[in-house]
């Protein structure tokens, strides 16, 4: 009778002499049952409850050919041959089908069908087993979390691991910080990456910084102190894992003070919401809700001390945009929400009044005609001509109905563009109704554009928001 010998250890407590002890085993088994072994299969240091297995798969193809080489196979334990119910009976009962007897040299050898549920209880009781190690490991790693120690991994970016402690890598730490102020600064990625390369500073892996770098850093929870852990979703009974589900909060180990904090906790908030809000956008097909004031760190909770974080909410269908205190949402701060437009347009009001005057009109006009537009429309133009001509190169290699009905809408929004400048070069008269008119487009601008300059721009001129239960105050700067 040929046979053939599936040996497997995993990497828990065991190494390549338990596959010397299996070996002798089967071969003094395969010696009083008169079997002739024809093949060894082996996996070293790979979980029984894995399915592939190279080894194994090996094993199960050979098992398939027409012309096969062994009538049997031999473990020395079921739970070698694996320690999942799904896959041990899935595999035991194909090899079955194709006539294969599956046998361990120590235990039972039985028959009938009295079998199954024996191998059930077998099969059953390895997986029983790898739960209940797993379960014991993760008390203690739980235990160690929660005294603030490491429990493995790669220390994340501003940090480095120390008598396994989280302790501050000061370098990495001043490019955090920087991070977390360029996001709020409104930068986009490339800016900040370019920023931070400029600087000479480093990701953990010692490379440039690129745009891509930035996402799990600024959702990095222990840049407040907060050490996070158990927070991915468990495997799933195939074993997968999908890294990018979390398991719900209320499951997650969090440990406030486990380790050293890098950032205030009300930055940290606040950029959740612009990150949360990019996401929403997107998937509304409204695309980036634009907030006046987020991010400028000049209008604070009265209760709290957090700055304010703009938040969209939907009512009827309808989105609203509105200012929050970042702690009334994950904190249970009692200060309420502030329409966004309202306040909006009285902060812009107050900035254009008092800073478009009669006596300042003749330098303010050409600034104000500029931000108005100028330099973005030309900008935009620059982009339409470019689109135009990759459009026009498309069609003289594969013409196309679709891509001349995009010629087209291009050309068209190009002419809307060109039309806009011509008008925007016409300066505001200096009376009284121009410079009512050059107040009322300053106060648009502000309200509407994302440009890092208008941005800057408010936080010259505006010193802080006050915000009290019946009236906000907005202190200029001297």
């Amino acid at each position: 009778m040929n046979v053939a010998i599936y040996m497997r250890y995993s990497c828990d407590n065991q190494d390549s002499s338990s596959i010397e002890y299996q070996r002798n085993n089967l071969k003094e088994f395969c010696k009083r049952q008169e079997y002739i072994i024809v093949k060894e299969y082996i996996d070293e240091a790979v979980s029984g409850q894995k399915e592939e297995r190279d080894a194994f798969q090996e094993m199960m193809s050979d098992a398939r050919l027409k012309e096969r080489i062994f009538d049997k196979i031999i473990v020395f334990t079921y739970s070698r041959f694996s320690r999942h119910p799904g896959h041990a009976f899935k595999y035991y009962l194909e090899l079955e089908d194709l006539g294969i007897e599956l046998i361990s040299a120590s235990e039972p050898l039985l028959n009938g069908t009295v079998k199954y549920t024996y191998l059930g209880f077998v099969f059953g009781s390895a997986y029983t087993d790898v739960k209940n190690v797993s379960m014991y490991a993760h008390a203690g790693m739980k235990a160690k979390a929660d005294k603030g120690g490491f429990c493995g991994g790669t220390a994340p970016y501003g940090y480095d691991i120390v008598d396994e402690k989280y302790v501050i890598n000061p370098t990495e730490a001043e490019a955090v910080r920087l991070i977390f102020k360029m996001y709020l600064d409104g930068r986009s990625y490339k800016s900040m990456a370019d920023e931070l390369n400029r600087n000479g500073y480093r990701t953990k892996n010692n490379g440039n910084f690129r745009k891509t770098s930035f996402y799990d850093i600024l959702k990095q929870e222990k840049y407040i102190g907060t050490l996070v852990w158990d927070k991915r979703a468990a495997k799933t009974s195939t074993l997968k894992r999908n890294n990018s589900k979390h398991k719900p909060r209320s499951e997650q180990s969090l440990v406030a003070g486990g380790c050293p904090q890098i950032i205030p906790e009300d930055m940290f908030w606040e950029v959740q919401e612009e990150l949360k809000r990019g996401r929403q956008g997107g998937r509304l097909g409204t695309g980036y809700h634009h907030y006046m004031l987020s991010g400028l760190r000049i209008m604070k909770c009265p209760n709290c001390g957090a700055y304010y974080t703009g938040l969209t909410k939907t009512n009827h269908g309808k989105i609203k945009k509105y200012y929050a205190c970042p702690n009334h949402k994950y904190n249970g701060c009692p200060s309420k929400d502030i329409r966004a437009d309202y306040l909006e347009k009285f902060v812009s009001a107050v900035i254009s009044i008092n800073t478009i005057k009669s006596s300042t009109y003749i330098a303010l006009n050409k600034s104000i005609k500029k931000i108005c537009g100028n330099d973005i429309t030309i900008n935009k133009i620059r982009g339409k001509e470019k689109a135009i001509n990759n459009v026009m190169n498309a069609i003289q290699l594969s013409p196309s109905s679709l891509l001349a009905e995009r010629l087209d809408v291009l050309e068209r929004e190009k002419a809307e563009l060109e039309a806009k400048l011509s008008k925007n070069t016409v300066t505001i008269a200096g009376d009284k109704a121009g410079i009512k008119e050059m107040r009322r487009s300053f106060a648009r601008v502000l309200r509407e554009s994302g440009d890092t300059e208008i941005r800057d721009l408010i936080k010259m001129i505006v010193q802080e928001i006050v915000i009290e239960e019946d009236r906000i105050d907005v202190v200029l700067s001297a």
